[in-house]
């Protein structure tokens, strides 16, 4: 039977190649896998149309995660830089975030503070 849609493989890669890399004019010419592609146009796609949902997954913008976690936008990219905070992806001009990996984030923090007590 033909493949008619990306797999949950497929997704995972494309997650892996946008946190390793950037968006450029050749990055379809980079990847060999052509459902992988699918899953990046989808979301440069729903970035450009500020809809952030692909595939069941949530993405939320920069400003978003600087509200729902109260950081400013330079306190993120310093706890991103030393791994303190999950990274963003970038997607063409637009960062985005997953919000399962946000709100993961805040749980870990949460519970963090509740064995301090």
């Amino acid at each position: 039977m033909m493949k008619t849609e990306p797999d949950r493989d497929d997704i995972a890669e494309a997650m892996t190649w946008l946190k390793n890399n950037k968006i450029g004019k050749n990055w379809k010419e980079q990847i060999k896998n052509k459902w992988v592609r699918v899953v990046i146009h989808g979301l440069i796609s729903a970035a450009e149309k500020n809809h952030y949902e692909l595939y069941g997954e949530r993405y939320i913008k920069g400003t978003t995660v600087q509200k729902i976690t109260t950081l400013s936008r330079t306190t993120i990219h310093e706890m991103t830089e030393k791994n303190a905070f999950p990274k963003r992806l970038d997607i063409g001009s637009k960062n985005i975030w997953k919000a399962s990996d946000i709100y993961a984030w805040m749980q870990k923090q949460e519970d963090k503070r509740e064995q301090s007590k």
